[in-house]
């Protein structure tokens, strides 16, 4: 992608979850919303 860089900040929101087992984090799951950071820079959807 030809896209310049602005210099300007991007928010980015996301939701982080752990699962817990025996008292240990044994995982971590992540979701980002990717379409309001992919806006904020400009690209878009048809």
């Amino acid at each position: 992608m030809d896209i310049e860089p602005t210099g300007k900040l991007i928010k980015m929101q996301f939701s982080d979850f752990w699962l817990v087992k025996d008292g240990k984090f044994s995982e971590n799951f992540v979701m980002v919303d990717n379409y309001s950071v992919l806006k904020q820079m400009g690209i878009t959807f048809k």
